[in-house]
């Protein structure tokens, strides 16, 4: 948090994706004026841990680049490592020393963040373990609508299109500006 407080200009709303049980959305509501959470699994934990702040919105989706159904699994005893499985990672989750559970899928909704038309968005975190690339393609509208908010993207060995991600960003304008041990921050400077 103290490097993204460090480029973020106002602190209207912040898009937190891949929310977990509300530790970040907390901080968060502590330090914007509106929080806008993701999480598909943990999402009954997160609004219960969070059900006496009043300045969240809770959104019970996965992110991506449209409506769909998604399969995601869990790792034993890490329920923050808790991945989408595709084509592209499931070997590397296979063989992720986290030892995914690949046998025992959650089906889960996904949406875009474009189609929610957001407004005022001055910061947005990614979280995902690795399922960026999509989430990216899905918020184009926002990313351009919001005047280029400040990103923090969690890139790990999970990530099998980092590259592509970057490119993604870089071609919107977007310059790598941080970085605190996985988590990168883009804005556009």
């Amino acid at each position: 948090w103290e490097i993204a407080e460090k480029y973020i200009q106002n602190k209207r709303c912040v898009v937190d994706v891949g929310g977990h049980i509300g530790t970040t959305a907390l901080r968060y509501a502590n330090n914007f004026d509106w929080v806008y959470a993701f999480e598909p699994v943990y999402f009954d934990l997160m609004t219960q841990n969070l059900s006496h702040v009043d300045n969240i919105e809770f959104f019970n989706y996965a992110l991506s680049d449209g409506e769909s159904q998604v399969s995601m699994v869990e790792a034993k005893g890490n329920s923050g490592a808790t991945a989408i499985l595709t084509k592209e990672n499931n070997e590397i989750l296979s063989k992720s020393r986290l030892r995914y559970e690949t046998n025992r899928k959650i089906t889960v909704s996904t949406i875009s963040l474009d189609s929610l038309k957001l407004s005022d968005v001055d910061f947005i975190k990614l979280d995902t373990e690795g399922f960026v690339l999509p989430i990216l393609h899905g918020m184009t509208d926002t990313l351009k609508n919001n005047d280029y908010p400040l990103l923090q993207i969690e890139f790990n060995k999970m990530c099998p299109h980092k590259n592509e991600s970057e490119k993604f960003l870089f071609d919107m304008g977007y310059k790598h500006v941080d970085t605190f041990h996985v988590d990168h921050f883009y804005a556009r400077v």
